[in-house]
């Protein structure tokens, strides 16, 4: 556990800093609390607050709390409720909690009771009732939160080890979902290998996973999963991760079927530029530079596959490139798919620039060193898109017919800046099992 020592000391630093920065005596961070269905006596399935998961490496305790001021041991709390309808969290044993002062509680008067000194203390968490009724007068505070957010995308040691595993866990059941797909299996059956290799339920997913056959890869955020399987299956876009200690892959994968050589070249060449322009990556360059350069390098496949009818830099200039490709190249990930700050260019919450004509962006800081974030290129045939340069016959619309049954193609990495190099966090899950 040296590890999670070190991170241990690293971020009780950042709160310290962040706490002395914006005048707060302390802060009580809640686990969160299950959300109840509208109209229903169920609840949606639960999810950890990340600011909590950050200290603690339990993600299914509910209604818990840390809680922390400069110079004391934190105190952590563990709701463990006298219930016999559903199982309770059990505390996870090791050398961990001895950097706590932990005990349990068989119910919420007895922790408001043991939280009555931390009353001063600011309140990080989304259920707004309790604050209220505890007496706690500050309740996420925006200039603490951007301060605490802004150093969340430079992880610790013990941060990328669990997101390295997370992605092992991810690329293994990936390659279960591709071999479902050779095997002519449905969108469902497919989603449901992929559970089956990860070991887990639907609702232990980060997000909700893209399970495309065909056309459906076309639609960037595609969730239906078809019960039936196509007449031939031709072409399969997978957007899926897994999760870790509260840590989160997300990678996505293009495959073709055989005797689709030419599909298959199409995704070979989007995955050669996606790790070139990996290998490019600095500290200290804009992000956002990069994902200007990926139009760059789409451009020139868009011009060697012969989809569009002009030169690759009129592409680029005329915003065809965008039509293709219309999302952001990536994202800061961590505790969250897309993890918080990735507009946040200081500790005090001032905002990038996004006036640049990608509004998709979602990463638009400086790279910095430990600093985790995702490379995704994708071009797609989007008819509506590219719809809007239809006048211009810039686009070579028997070429867009041609890739028109595949949908499209993704590739993602999750990528951590490390002694000013990149490292790629998914491949070598990917590796481990060719």
């Amino acid at each position: 556990m040296s590890l999670y020592n070190d991170h241990f000391k690293i971020i009780e630093q950042r709160l310290s800093n962040a706490l002395n920065a914006t005048q707060y005596d302390g802060v009580v961070i809640h686990s969160g609390s299950p959300q109840k269905i509208y109209l229903d006596d169920q609840s949606y399935p639960y999810k950890v607050n990340p600011h909590f998961a950050y200290w603690v490496p339990m993600t299914d305790c509910p209604d818990s709390f840390v809680a922390f001021k400069p110079g004391k041991k934190p105190l952590l709390i563990v709701l463990q409720a006298d219930d016999f309808w559903h199982t309770q969290p059990q505390l996870s044993q090791g050398p961990w909690l001895e950097l706590f002062e932990t005990t349990s509680v068989p119910n919420l008067a007895q922790a408001e009771q043991l939280l009555a000194d931390y009353k001063q203390c600011a309140w990080l968490g989304d259920t707004p009732h309790m604050p209220i009724q505890w007496g706690f007068e500050t309740t996420n505070p925006d200039d603490l939160l951007a301060y605490l957010h802004y150093d969340r995308a430079e992880k610790t040691a013990w941060e990328i080890e669990l997101l390295t595993t997370a992605n092992e866990i991810a690329a293994k059941s990936h390659l279960a979902a591709r071999d479902a797909f050779l095997a002519g299996a449905s969108e469902i059956d497919i989603h449901n290998q992929y559970l089956l290799a990860m070991g887990g339920p639907e609702s232990s997913l980060p997000y909700s996973s893209i399970v495309a056959l065909n056309n459906h890869g076309a639609v960037l955020h595609y969730d239906k999963y078809e019960t039936t399987a196509p007449e031939q299956s031709i072409a399969f876009l997978i957007d899926a991760g897994a999760r870790h200690h509260g840590y989160v892959a997300d990678i996505t994968r293009t495959w073709s079927a055989p005797g689709h050589s030419e599909f298959q070249q199409f995704i070979d060449r989007i995955d050669s530029e996606q790790l070139a322009l990996i290998d490019s990556l600095a500290v200290g360059q804009a992000y956002a530079d990069y994902h200007y350069d990926m139009h760059i390098r789409l451009a020139n496949v868009l011009e060697d596959f012969k989809l569009i009818n002009c030169s690759a830099d009129e592409a680029v200039a005329n915003g065809v490139t965008k039509a293709f490709f219309p999302h952001g190249l990536g994202h800061l990930i961590g505790l969250q798919t897309h993890d918080v700050a990735g507009h946040q260019i200081d500790h005090h919450g001032t905002k990038a620039d996004t006036s640049d004509g990608h509004p998709f962006l979602r990463l638009r800081r400086d790279i910095t060193e430990g600093m985790v974030f995702t490379i995704e290129p994708g071009c797609y045939v989007i008819d509506q898109l590219l719809a809007q340069h239809g006048e211009a016959n810039v686009i070579n619309q028997e070429r867009v017919e041609w890739l028109r049954p595949y949908g499209g193609v993704r590739i993602e990495d999750t990528v951590v800046m490390k002694d000013n190099k990149p490292v790629n966090l998914t491949r070598p899950g990917f590796a481990k099992l060719a």
